[in-house]
């Protein structure tokens, strides 16, 4: 069932002096002063023609627009005299109703100075259409009307004809072509004997009798189009073109070029409506012909009518919606053509205001035209930076994936900057750090600029492989400050960096914080631990350490294979140095972990001159002919232990051997006497 919509009414006329003889609405005593001089004849009626109009005005200040009709009444006593009945439209409805000329339908003139019917509202059918359309001298007349009305908005449009019913159609036409604020701020006459506006009360257009013509010219204000004038170049309607010709198309058949809807999407929030009409008409007009060529025309177009960049928000937005859905060569262009204008085009400042999904956009294109965004992105550099601009650099920034930044740094070094000056967590990517040294120090100098916290720069350093990167190590290490080992240590547990071997650079960089951590920390983990005392000078780790710490302990628990390669060796001989400069039960542990495989190291010579330089001042002389044998040597200092601690050394370690070799072995160290 179709929706039903409720007019309040209203009846004006003579009674001792034109006013209001009825309503069913109470009316305010400046509503009532306001429709008993609009409802009352403007000025002398011709002698034929023009016996009934229509106006529109809106009541300010309410919630309803006029809109009455106006008879003659020649019955009455008093020459002049007027009925008027009003329709009180609220705003609400007045935007619902797709038809307004079928509000004449709901008029009647009074009858035997009965007035009861005008004191009830009116039900009406909001679904009824009007069965009159626009033809003969209306059409012919609408494209003369729609240039003035619509190109010279700031004038009141004054057509003069013979009869007020030949423009009766088309005003009523062309009001319910208008999009709701239009409507409701549109103010019509189809019978204007003189003017019914005041200088700030203008009415926007007017019908009114040829025979009236010299009034209408002496006023400037008025724009004068005589329908009676043929000459006119808009008389043939398919001589016009453009917005006009659109315009004319949607009159005669409402809906079929969908501007209509254009116009009430986007004509909502202008400030200026019947100033916009013919701006949103050729913007419309251009968006539904426009090509993939001219879709920045169109842009351009919206820019150049709607300067303002707080106006015409919602349809600049609009304008600059892509659907990331379509990936057809039409919509890429379109979407680059969008991001193009509004970065780069000193005509984008009217979209400044405007709320763009620029993140969404760059998303789309990064993954469709990469090098088309770098290249714009470069090229904004170059110009006045302005808020759109920015937004579109932070955007670029964030799609950016960090393996892109090599290539970035080799092609465009000046967006790596950018880049990593707008997203430096894209600095925290291995793959950066494995690029060309250029690129690497182009990146360090970015990052130092931004002035990272040291937290940062012990995170990068875990990002990096430090044994290969080209910055220097200590320079690094000086960013880190005391979190440098926490970075070495972020990237010692990620998988497949076991055997990663730390320069001499990185070592004597880090060296200091290594001993401080041995120091200042009770407990460190087998991997931090181990790392820690590689790190520290060997006199250091040495004096620092004791076989009775509950971390040692549990180091020489672990099986040293947890270890990384390179980290196995040393800690094996750390282990055994610990046992042998302890006389607690604890040493026992550490000896038994490590005492074998030390021994076959020392044998076959396969360890380092740290690890040497750890154990040897726990080692015993042989004397000068004899200190080459670095086996006897460590076999001679586990039999010079206290008694009682290296028979606990020695039994352990018999248990704990696992071939002939090892338990012979055991058993000549356990046997104080023997030489060997």
């Amino acid at each position: 069932m179709a929706p039903k919509i409720t007019f309040h009414q209203a009846l004006f006329g003579y009674d001792s002096g034109h006013h209001l003889l009825a309503s069913s609405l109470s009316l305010s005593a400046d509503v009532k002063h306001l429709l008993a001089v609009a409802t009352d004849l403007s000025g002398s009626s011709p002698s034929s023609g023009f016996e009934f109009s229509y106006t529109g005005i809106p009541l300010a200040g309410s919630k309803y627009f006029a809109l009455f009709c106006t008879w003659q009444a020649h019955e009455m006593p008093r020459p002049g005299s007027v009925w008027s009945q009003v329709l009180f439209i609220e705003l609400g409805d007045l935007a619902q109703l797709e038809d307004l000329g079928v509000l004449r339908t709901l008029f009647r003139r009074p009858v035997d100075q009965n007035f009861e019917l005008y004191r009830h509202p009116i039900t009406f059918s909001s679904h009824i259409r009007s069965e009159r359309k626009l033809f003969g001298n209306g059409l012919i007349a609408a494209p003369r009307v729609l240039d003035a009305l619509y190109k010279t908005p700031h004038r009141s449009v004054v057509i003069l004809d013979t009869e007020e019913t030949s423009a009766e159609e088309l005003i009523f036409t062309l009001w319910s072509q208008q999009w709701p604020k239009l409507r409701r701020n549109f103010r019509f006459s189809t019978g204007s004997f003189a003017d019914r506006g005041a200088p700030k009360s203008a009415f926007d257009l007017q019908v009114a009798p040829i025979m009236s013509r010299r009034l209408w010219q002496r006023e400037d204000q008025h724009l004068v189009l005589d329908l009676s004038d043929k000459s006119d170049q808009h008389s043939d309607p398919s001589s016009t073109g453009g917005w006009i010709q659109l315009a004319l198309q949607d009159l005669v058949s409402p809906g079929r070029t969908g501007l209509r809807d254009f116009l009430i999407v986007f004509g909502s929030d202008i400030e200026q409506p019947r100033a916009a009409f013919a701006k949103l008409a050729s913007i419309y007009d251009s968006l539904r012909t426009g090509s993939n060529t001219s879709w920045r025309r169109s842009l351009e177009l919206i820019a150049e009518l709607f300067p303002n960049a707080t106006e015409a928000i919602r349809l600049k937005e609009s304008a600059c919606e892509i659907s990331l859905e379509d990936e057809s060569e039409l919509s890429i262009n379109h979407a680059l053509s969008t991001v193009l204008f509004l970065v780069t085009s000193p005509e984008a400042g009217p979209f400044s205001n405007v709320t763009v999904n620029l993140e969404h956009l760059v998303e789309f294109l990064w993954s469709h035209r990469r090098q088309d965004v770098l290249t714009l992105l470069s090229e904004s550099m170059r110009r006045p930076e302005t808020a759109l601009a920015a937004s579109f650099a932070e955007s670029v920034a964030r799609v950016v994936h960090s393996s892109d930044l090599a290539l970035i740094g080799d092609r465009q070094p000046e967006l790596l900057n950018l880049m990593l000056r707008l997203n430096p967590q894209l600095a925290f990517d291995e793959q950066l750090w494995s690029s060309s040294p250029e690129v690497q120090w182009r990146a360090f100098e970015v990052l130092d600029a931004i002035r990272m916290r040291p937290e940062e720069w012990a995170r990068l350093i875990g990002t990096m492989r430090p044994g290969f990167t080209a910055i220097p190590a200590r320079t690094l290490v000086q960013r880190a400050n005391s979190f440098a080992l926490q970075g070495i240590f972020e990237w010692l547990s990620k998988p497949d960096n076991g055997e990663w071997l730390p320069t001499e650079q990185w070592r004597d960089a880090l060296s200091e914080a290594a001993a401080d951590q041995l120091q200042t920390t009770e407990f460190l983990s087998p991997l931090r631990l181990a790392f820690c005392a590689w790190l520290a000078p060997p006199d250091i780790a040495r004096a620092l350490l004791r076989s009775s710490r509950p971390d040692i302990q549990l180091l020489a628990k672990q099986a040293l294979e947890e270890l990384p390669t390179w980290l196995r060796s040393h800690t094996a001989f750390l282990l055994v140095t610990l046992g042998l400069t302890s006389t607690e039960e604890s040493g026992v542990e550490c000896i038994v972990r490590s005492f074998f495989d030390v021994h076959e190291q020392l044998a076959r010579g396969q360890y380092s001159g740290e690890s040497w330089r750890l154990l040897a001042p726990c080692l015993p002389d042989l004397g000068f002919w004899k200190e080459w044998d670095r086996c006897k040597k460590l076999r001679k200092a586990v039999r010079e232990l206290p008694d009682g601690y290296r028979q606990l050394v020695a039994n352990a370690l018999l248990e704990s051997s696992q071939s002939p070799e090892q338990e012979k072995l055991a058993i000549r160290i356990s046997k104080r006497h023997l030489k060997k």
